[in-house]
């Protein structure tokens, strides 16, 4: 079963697994810290 679920995980397309990451919402945790961690200089 694990085995099963690994090879699943691994045979996402990186927009797969954004979205089942939840990366794809427009409310993603790291959203706001990832636009703002390096500012323009």
């Amino acid at each position: 079963l694990a085995a099963n679920a690994a090879a699943w995980v691994l045979t996402l397309t990186p927009q797969q697994a954004r979205r089942k990451a939840g990366m794809a919402s427009k409310h993603f945790w790291l959203r706001k810290l990832l636009q703002n961690f390096w500012r323009p200089t």
